[in-house]
């Protein structure tokens, strides 16, 4: 009856690390309508703003609109080329977080770049890496279990 007790146990954890990690998951998923918007003609776009970013970094990029006081720090990733294709003058509709005040003027939470209703930049947050993570863990440690279990070693 023991061994039964521990693979319940066992079991229950591993829901719960499951539930936590589809719940962050779901919770990262928010509609662009829950950010702040901003549309306007693009009057700066380049890799580098004044000294940022540190060293020789090619995966950032700074956008500044004209209607927007702080210029937009942008973590290109796999956009990059999608980014560099927008010139100056364009108009789009940036996604971003409210901030009260910019770090040395610039604003980090961009969240979406829009060109004529296409999406051109879309940020990923490392969130959905954990969430994914722990769903993996959770369902490893239950097939492990389960195999324990059935050797009667658990």
């Amino acid at each position: 009856m023991i061994l039964q007790a521990r693979f319940r146990i066992i079991l229950t954890f591993c829901a719960l690390i499951l539930f936590a990690g589809y719940y962050i998951i779901v919770d990262i998923k928010t509609d662009l309508k829950d950010f702040k918007q901003t549309t306007g003609t693009i009057i700066y776009l380049n890799k580098q703003f004044l000294n940022h970013p540190g060293g020789n970094n090619q995966q950032y990029r700074y956008i500044s609109i004209a209607n927007y006081p702080f210029m937009f720090e942008i973590k290109a990733g796999k956009f990059a080329n999608s980014i560099d294709k927008l010139q100056t003058g364009d108009k789009v509709t940036l996604y971003y977080n409210d901030i009260s005040e910019a770090n040395n003027g610039i604003n980090k939470t961009l969240q979406c770049i829009e060109k004529d209703k296409l999406k051109i930049f879309e940020a990923s947050s490392m969130l959905f890496y954990v969430g994914s993570l722990l769903i993996a863990v959770s369902v490893v440690i239950s097939f492990l279990s389960f195999i324990l279990y059935k050797k009667g070693k658990l």
